[in-house]
């Protein structure tokens, strides 16, 4: 390492607590250390868990990836 670099990753600690709530339409809040965050469900990336993933034949196949 030259003079003066540091490096990519040091070793940090960092304690936050959060508190969280379930909102009526399944979204999580959670907000602390100035933080307000909204979690949701992605439907494009629940695709094949909503499907009824199957390696069997059929209508019910598995979709190609």
């Amino acid at each position: 390492m030259t003079a003066g670099a540091q490096p990519m990753f040091g070793d940090t600690e960092r304690t936050v607590e959060l508190s969280w709530e379930v909102r009526p339409d399944g979204r999580v809040a959670l907000r602390g250390d100035g933080q307000d965050l909204l979690l949701e469900s992605d439907p494009e990336l629940r695709f094949l868990y909503d499907r009824g993933f199957s390696w069997d034949l059929g209508n019910e196949a598995a979709v190609n990836r």
